[in-house]
């Protein structure tokens, strides 16, 4: 493990990035949506420098220790759970077209890592696409921060208006 070692020591050295480091599950507790897929991540990670969270549902389900569950929030409470995590992860088993987290944690510049199964994953670096629970743990393991912080945001619409401007002022269209 000594490539785990000095992937997280870059997060005492990087001021952005604070230990525990907060990796998170927000959707429906649900089998498909791969939320107990998720729930098997501390262990598979097994270093007290992470922190787990769930958000979505006030149902009661079991946990282990090392998630602490949120449940349902509203709209207005979004700003301040987005800037409270790190990590998002969106674990689903179905095959989905196009959901909300992926975008919603890339428009509030977080690291997002998506199933094989999320349509979303097409807008991700392909090393933030995983298949399985244990190729998300090897991935997180080895996630230089410095390396995605911001570079996938994404854009807004100036920033795609200065691109397109660009495009057809070059070629003179």
């Amino acid at each position: 493990m000594p490539q785990f070692a000095s992937y997280l020591s870059s997060f005492q050295t990087d001021p952005r990035i604070k230990i525990p480091i907060r990796v998170a599950y927000i959707g429906p507790y649900s089998d498909y949506k791969g939320f107990f897929e998720f729930i098997k991540l501390p262990s598979l990670l097994a270093d007290n420098r992470f922190e787990f969270h769930v958000y979505g549902s006030n149902e009661t389900v079991s946990l282990p220790k090392t998630i602490k569950n949120h449940g349902r929030f509203s709209s207005d409470e979004m700003d301040d759970i987005y800037n409270s995590i790190d990590i998002i992860v969106v674990p689903s088993l179905c095959k989905e077209t196009f959901g909300f987290i992926v975008e919603e944690g890339l428009s509030y510049n977080k690291i997002v890592f998506a199933s094989n199964n999320v349509g979303a994953k097409d807008l991700l670096p392909c090393d933030h696409v995983f298949n399985g629970m244990i190729d998300l743990a090897n991935k997180i393991k080895h996630l230089q921060f410095d390396s995605c912080n911001k570079s996938h945001a994404i854009k807004t619409i100036a920033e795609h208006y200065n691109e397109i401007y660009e495009i057809y002022s070059i070629k003179g269209v």
